[in-house]
């Protein structure tokens, strides 16, 4: 039997693995802005947990998840007009 939310958790793994993708090349090739990518699309990885958590019983989890996710976009994207 397959698990209800597949895709979900599938979206999720996929977006841990692009993050590491992305530092390994910005380490590579030295793009600071490939950096704020990842700790962007950690942020993404975090929504997909939060909409994974919010359909089972404790809501806040994924309350505290979206809170995080929040928080580092809010934090990267203050980063991002430092930087340009």
């Amino acid at each position: 039997m397959n698990h209800p939310y597949k895709k979900m958790v599938l979206a999720e793994m996929a977006a841990i693995g692009l993050p590491a993708v992305l530092v390994l090349i910005a380490l590579i090739k030295g793009f600071a802005f490939l950096v704020l990518l990842a700790i962007l699309s950690l942020a993404l990885s975090l929504i997909l947990s939060a909409m994974t958590i919010s359909f089972t019983p404790p809501h806040m989890m994924a309350i505290k998840q979206y809170a995080r996710a929040g928080l580092l976009i809010f934090c990267m994207i203050y980063l991002l007009f430092i930087l340009l």
